[in-house]
C-alpha cells in the first residue's frame, strides 16, 4: 500500500554554497587566491589535471627559506557574502601535498587581511593521498572580526562583522619546497528560513503523471520482488527548458539496509544523506528517479526520508576540445521536497502520531492547542474556494489550517476551518452606526455561531437580544444598580458566554467559588467571559456590586 498525504509546508532549513565553481572545472577562480612562495603576489587560479583524478584544481608552490609559516597561502573567497558572529556553516574540500607537511587556518577578512587564527579545526596534517577535510560549526565572535562604529566605545547597535575569507597557511616547513593541490571546495551557509514556495522549475509526479504537491507525505510498506522498498515517483520538468538538476536524499535516520538511487542518468549507493546525479535536463517527460531502500530481511522497522529537488547554475566545459553546458557547483532554486515514511513488517512499533490540533481565534489572532505537548505548529491560509479573477476581496472566507509536528512522532492530521471575514467589517447590521450590537455579532462569529447567551450594555444603546443572541436576556442598563442580582437562569444545560462592559468586570481576586473564564477577545470596553458547563436550573449571581467591579457567582 504506497499513501500520499499532502501537507501545506516545506519547513526544513537549507544550505547555500558561496563559493563560485566549487568543482574547479570552469575557469571561474574568483573564489579562490593562490599566494606562491616565490613572491609573485596573489592570483585567482585554475590548473587542468591537478584535481581529483585528473580533473580540474588548484595547485599552490611553497618554498624553501619562507620567512614565516604564511609565505605560502591559499585563500577560499566569498565575495558575495560576510559571515556573522553565530552563522552556523559547513566546509569541505579535497586536499593533498608532494610530500606530507601541515597547515595551519586561520580568518581573514579579504584574502591577506588577517582576523585570527583558529578556524576550521586550526591545522590539518597533509599526506601524498587525497583526503577531505569536512568542518561544520558556528562563527565565533573573534572569527567573524566584530567591529563597532560606536566612536570611543562599543555601539552594540552598530556592530559590522568583516570574515570572508578562510586562509590556509602552506610553509609549516619553512626550509621544504613542496605543491599543495585543491579541489572541490564548498563554504556554505545553513538558514532555517525556507520560502514558502518551492521554485516550480521541477515537479514530483506520480506513476500516472500526476504531480505530488510540494510537502507531500508518501507511506510506502510493500516489498518489490527483489525485496526493495521503491519509491514510486518521477521528476518532470514543467516548461521543458534546460536546467541542471540534482535530488538531495535525507535518509540518515536509515536503520539497516542500502540504499540506491538513479536519478538523472547514473545509478549511485549512498549510505549518508546526499545527491543524486546531477545533470541537465530539458523536455517534458518524466524521468524515473529509481530510488529504492533495500532493508535487511527480517529487520523490520519504520524510518523516514526526504527528497528535495535542487536547481543549479550550469557552465560551460571544454571535454576533447569541444566545448559544452554542464551543471556547475552553486545552488539557484530549491523545488519541491516529499518526505517518505518506510514501513517494513506487520509488527513494527511505529512511533506516535501527534494529536490534531484545535483552532480559535481571539483577540485578532489564530491560537494553536494541541495534547501532544512539545509541538510545533506548521499553519498555512488560503481561500476557502477558488477565486480566479484579478481581484480578491479582502473580506472572504478564508480557509486556516494547521498541522502538529514533533521530533519522534508522526506529523498530525491537518485541522482547518473557514472564518467568514465578510462578517467582521464593524458595522454588523448595517445600521450605520458601530454599537455593543455589533459588538457582540463580531464576537458571534469569533466564537463560531450565535453564542453569547447574556450582555449588558450602557447608556442609551438600544439591543435587542433577538437578533443576536440564542436567548431573550439583553438589557440595557444605565448604572450598576440597574443590573439585576440574577443575571442568568439555566433551563438548557451547556456552556454559556457572557458579554459585560468592562466596568462590571468580575473580580477574580484569588477566589474560585465563580468559575467563569475570561476571554481574549478585544471589543473595547467590553469583556467576553465563557462558564464551565452549567446544569439546568443553575443561577448565575452578580453579587458585591462595585466601584472596583462585580463578581458572578453560581447558585
Amino acid at each position: 500500500m504506497i499513501i500520499f498525504l499532502p501537507t501545506v509546508s516545506n519547513a526544513d532549513g537549507i544550505w547555500r554554497n558561496w563559493v563560485k565553481n566549487s568543482d574547479c572545472e570552469s575557469d571561474d577562480a574568483s573564489c579562490f587566491v593562490c599566494r606562491d612562495g616565490n613572491g609573485n603576489g596573489d592570483v585567482n587560479r585554475i590548473t587542468d589535471g591537478v584535481g581529483v583524478n585528473g580533473s580540474r584544481g588548484v595547485k599552490v608552490h611553497s618554498i624553501a627559506g619562507a620567512a614565516n609559516e604564511w609565505t605560502t597561502e591559499f585563500f577560499v573567497y566569498t565575495p558575495d557574502h560576510v559571515w556573522n558572529t553565530g552563522d552556523h556553516y559547513r566546509f569541505r574540500m579535497s586536499v593533498r601535498a608532494d610530500k606530507p607537511s601541515r597547515i595551519n587556518v586561520q580568518a581573514h577578512r579579504t584574502p591577506g587581511d588577517y582576523i585570527t587564527d583558529g578556524m576550521l579545526d586550526g591545522s590539518y596534517n597533509v599526506t601524498t593521498e587525497w583526503q577531505e577535510i569536512v568542518y561544520e560549526g558556528e562563527v565565533t565572535q573573534s572569527q567573524a572580526g566584530e567591529s563597532s562604529g560606536g566612536g570611543g566605545g562599543w555601539d552594540e547597535e552598530n556592530v559590522t562583522c568583516t570574515l570572508q575569507t578562510i586562509a590556509f597557511n602552506l610553509n609549516y616547513q619553512k626550509n621544504t619546497v613542496n605543491n599543495f593541490y585543491f579541489d572541490n571546495i564548498s563554504w556554505e551557509s545553513y538558514s532555517d528560513e525556507v520560502d514558502d514556495v518551492a521554485d516550480q522549475t521541477f515537479a514530483f509526479v506520480d506513476e500516472q503523471g500526476n504531480v505530488v504537491p510540494d510537502g507531500s507525505t508518501i507511506t510506502i510498506n510493500v516489498l518489490n520482488s527483489q525485496g526493495a522498498m521503491v519509491v514510486p515517483l518521477k521528476v518532470k520538468n514543467v516548461e521543458g527548458n534546460a536546467a541542471a538538476v540534482s535530488m538531495y536524499e535525507t535518509i540518515d535516520g536509515m536503520p539497516n539496509g542500502s540504499w540506491q538511487t538513479c536519478a538523472f542518468g547514473n545509478c549511485m549507493t549512498l549510505s549518508a544523506s546526499g545527491y543524486s546525479a546531477k545533470n541537465i535536463i530539458s523536455g517534458t517527460d518524466a524521468y524515473d528517479i529509481q530510488t529504492e531502500w533495500i532493508p535487511e530481511q527480517g529487520n523490520y522497522a519504520f524510518w523516514t526520508a526526504t527528497l528535495q529537488i535542487h536547481l543549479f547554475n550550469t557552465i560551460t566545459k571544454t571535454v576533447f576540445g569541444m566545448e559544452q553546458q554542464v551543471a556547475g557547483e552553486e545552488i539557484i532554486g530549491y523545488g519541491p521536497k516529499v518526505t517518505i515514511n518506510f514501513v517494513y513488517g506487520d509488527n513494527v512499533n511505529l512511533p506516535k502520531k501527534c494529536a490534531t490540533p484545535t483552532i480559535s481565534f481571539a483577540n485578532g489572532k489564530l491560537m494553536f492547542e494541541c495534547e501532544t505537548e512539545g509541538v510545533e505548529y506548521v499553519p498555512s491560509i488560503s481561500l476557502a474556494s477558488s477565486q480566479h479573477s484579478n481581484q480578491i476581496e479582502l473580506f472572504s472566507v478564508y480557509r486556516f489550517s494547521v498541522y502538529a509536528k514533533k521530533n519522534g512522532y508522526l506529523d498530525s492530521d491537518v485541522a482547518s476551518v473557514n472564518i467568514d471575514l465578510n462578517r467582521l467589517k464593524g458595522d454588523m447590521n448595517n445600521d450605520g452606526a458601530i454599537s455593543i450590537a455589533d459588538a457582540v455579532a463580531i464576537v458571534n462569529v469569533l466564537l463560531g455561531g450565535n453564542s453569547i447567551s447574556l450582555y449588558y450594555s450602557v447608556g442609551t444603546d438600544a439591543v435587542t437580544a433577538n437578533n443576536y443572541t440564542t436567548a431573550n436576556n439583553a438589557q440595557n442598563v444605565s448604572s450598576l444598580s440597574a443590573i439585576p442580582s440574577t443575571l442568568l437562569t439555566v433551563t438548557t444545560p451547556g456552556v454559556y458566554y457572557i458579554l459585560l462592559p468592562d466596568q462590571f468586570e468580575p473580580e477574580v481576586g484569588g477566589v474560585v467559588y465563580f468559575n467563569v473564564t475570561k476571554l481574549s477577545i478585544n471589543i473595547p470596553g467590553y469583556s467576553v467571559y465563557r462558564t464551565a458547563s452549567l446544569s439546568a436550573g443553575v443561577q448565575i449571581k452578580r453579587v458585591n456590586v462595585g466601584t472596583s467591579g462585580s463578581q458572578i457567582d453560581y447558585e
